[in-house]
């Protein structure tokens, strides 16, 4: 049996008792915000348990060993960067809905290597998850861009605060 390492166990088992304690205190707050704790904590605390039976028991749980892999090829790191940049401008510019929309297509099309319609039926599922669970769960209106309106708190009308 391989011996398991006792310091990824430890910080496992803090921030697994981390997360446990930020999910038993977000049962105080107001249920919008809960929502996003709950969202947020209740799959991390999967992973880290997860984690913690590969450390106890890594003959039962096999993950794929990313340790072993080739130098980083900085092509793919400044092609990803590239388009996180750009999507980033995008959501200053035209608002985060056409923004999801286009970069999720394009992105699937380019990176993904999928077919137009498969890419469209994700990219649609992918922003009406996004539309029904901020604008209509927990009502927050997402930035709609500097450009002039064109639809309301959608596309165009964001105004920047002052410096």
């Amino acid at each position: 049996m391989k011996k398991f390492n006792q310091g990824s166990l430890i910080f496992n088992l803090i921030l697994t008792a981390f997360v446990v304690m930020l999910i038993l205190i977000s049962f105080k707050y107001k249920p919008e915000i809960q929502q996003v704790h709950l969202i947020i904590s209740i799959p991390t605390l999967f992973f880290l348990i997860l984690l913690i039976f590969k450390e106890l028991f890594p003959n039962i749980i096999k993950l794929k060993d990313v340790t072993n892999q080739k130098q980083t090829d900085w092509i793919n790191i400044f092609r990803i960067g590239g388009w996180i940049i750009i999507f980033s401008i995008a959501i200053f510019l035209f608002g985060f809905y056409l923004s999801i929309l286009v970069f999720c297509f394009l992105f699937l099309i380019i990176e993904g290597k999928l077919k137009w319609y498969k890419s469209l039926s994700m990219t649609i599922l992918l922003s009406l998850s996004v539309y029904i669970f901020f604008q209509r769960t927990l009502n927050v209106i997402m930035w709609p861009g500097v450009i002039p309106e064109i639809f309301d708190d959608f596309l165009g009308g964001g105004i920047l605060p002052p410096l």
